[in-house]
């Protein structure tokens, strides 16, 4: 087994598949996934990151293509009741409003927690300080 390389876990939720391996990072196994299959952990989030940007802005970057996806950190999911739930909640607002798809990693037991799951509506819906409430539905 070479680390960092080699899948040892392949798991299916609702149809998303990742593969975690021996560093428990993991990666779907098609690319990408839809991130409105994706659920808030959090009722609500702030409308800045940490480093002051801006969440619309990336939101509108990501959807008129001035923003690449792929240069963005992957968003952490864990699976709680049968559904994909992420951690980076403002990242996941701004893929979800721009239609973008997602990548992603399986997040560690120690990150999942040390969340407080506040989520609304089963995870579909998020208030964004500032701006307002997102639903996917």
């Amino acid at each position: 087994m070479i680390p960092g390389t080699t899948p040892v876990l392949v798991h299916n939720c609702g149809g998303a598949r990742f593969a975690v391996d021996s560093n428990g990072e993991a990666t779907d196994l098609r690319g990408t996934i839809d991130a409105n299959r994706v659920r808030f952990t959090q009722d609500s989030a702030g409308s800045t990151f940490k480093d002051g940007s801006s969440v619309p802005d990336l939101a509108n970057g990501l959807a008129d293509g001035s923003v690449d996806p792929a240069g963005l950190l992957p968003i952490r999911v864990f699976e709680h009741d049968g559904e994909l739930f992420s951690l980076d909640n403002r990242r996941l607002f701004a893929r979800q409003s721009a239609g973008a798809r997602l990548p992603y990693r399986i997040a560690m037991q120690a990150e999942i927690a040390r969340r407080d799951m506040t989520y609304v509506d089963g995870g579909r819906s998020i208030r964004i300080r500032g701006i307002g409430w997102w639903s996917t539905d």
